[in-house]
């Protein structure tokens, strides 16, 4: 028998412990994201960091050949496939540590709409990838968490 002695009970506080222990490292792990991108010609490859930032712009040089227009449209558009690989590998990291525990989802989800911080666990994903500076709004959102309970 569990610590409790409510089997269904000490499940989810398994299942808890088990994300918060996935939690604590996600703020690093995030912050060392880099997504890459590359035009659909090849001629331009761009990094960004986990906030977005332009790491690097790297541009062949039969690139300069083409009009600006052109090039332009090479750039926003590896920028565009590096930032969303940013944001997808972002997902990746948060997933594990936000998904699975129904009880305490539910139990949250009271505490939220008692406390006025109604955002779903969908809200919050989107937030913290839409989020200019990640690293920062899961923190945010961890801090939200801490004072439901």
């Amino acid at each position: 028998m569990g610590a409790t002695g409510f089997p269904e009970f000490d499940r989810e506080l398994s299942k808890l412990t088990e994300q918060l222990n996935l939690a604590m490292d996600i703020p690093e792990r995030v912050a060392a994201v880099k997504g890459e991108g590359e035009s659909a010609d090849r001629f331009v490859k761009v990094v960004v960091d986990s906030t977005g930032k332009l790491e690097s712009l790297e541009i062949n040089p039969r690139a300069m050949r083409g009009d600006s227009q052109t090039l332009t449209e090479s750039i926003t558009a590896a920028y565009t496939i590096a930032y969303d690989a940013m944001q997808k590998q972002i997902q990746e990291i948060i997933a594990p540590a936000t998904e699975g525990s129904e009880m305490f989802a539910k139990i949250a989800e009271d505490r939220a709409a008692e406390a006025g911080l109604v955002d779903s666990p969908e809200e919050v994903a989107r937030a913290i990838s839409a989020a200019p500076d990640p690293v920062r709004e899961m923190m945010a959102q961890l801090d939200k968490l801490k004072r439901l309970f």
